[in-house]
């Protein structure tokens, strides 16, 4: 299930919790699981979200796959999902250029870079190093033959250095990449949703603000 939302067949979003609701969506699911289809998972998920997933679910998802770098680093998630038997995918784990800045941070800033030169790597492997020692899938995508190569050449970051890339946030600012991808975010009662639901409705934030995943 790609997203908790779900829409009308004009590609209306329908606010939260949808119709029908996600979990509903969910255990129709669950009945095809069988000989040919061997498993099913969830991605841009929450703890809100699969908290209400699992209190109809009787079969959990394999993986919720959720953007997940430096500045999105999901601390409380990624825990949450393990403790259930959930893996998790990451997508776009180097960040994107959708910073506000017009830059990659995770990719440019001295943080990251200092770390590559001292493994001598890439900022872009760290980045995926950090996230496969955490326990994370990583399926970063590329259409050169030598950035693919290199994208399997992971290192081994050490503990201040892993707690570092985690706090990035802290001193860089958070990025939801949710935000700057035009093409999934819909005006609804005067507000900008993203796919109708507002970031309180997945479960990104509280209604003070603060990051809850």
């Amino acid at each position: 299930m790609h997203w908790p939302n779900t829409m009308t067949r004009e590609e209306k979003p329908l606010p939260y919790p949808g119709q029908p609701p996600y979990w509903e969506v969910w255990k129709s699911l669950e009945l095809l699981v069988g000989d040919k289809l061997k498993a099913i998972g969830v991605s841009n998920f929450t703890q809100k979200t699969l908290d209400r997933l699992l209190k109809v679910a009787t079969i959990v998802p394999v993986i919720n796959e959720v953007e997940l770098h430096a500045l999105n680093p999901n601390l409380k998630l990624v825990p949450y999902c393990f403790d259930r038997g959930i893996r998790v995918i990451s997508w776009s784990t180097m960040g994107s250029e959708r910073h506000e800045s017009g830059k990659n941070p995770i990719l440019t800033d001295d943080l990251f870079v200092n770390i590559a030169k001292k493994h001598g790597c890439s900022a872009g492997i760290v980045s995926l190093s950090w996230a496969v020692q955490r326990g994370v899938t990583v399926i970063p995508k590329s259409s050169k033959t030598h950035r693919i190569d290199e994208n399997i050449r992971l290192v081994t970051l050490d503990e201040d250095e892993m707690q570092s890339i985690g706090a990035a946030s802290d001193k860089l600012g958070r990025m939801c990449l949710c935000d700057r991808i035009t093409g999934i975010q819909y005006e609804v009662d005067g507000k900008t949703t993203i796919l109708g639901w507002t970031k309180q409705d997945f479960g990104w934030i509280d209604d003070e603000g603060n990051w809850l995943t």
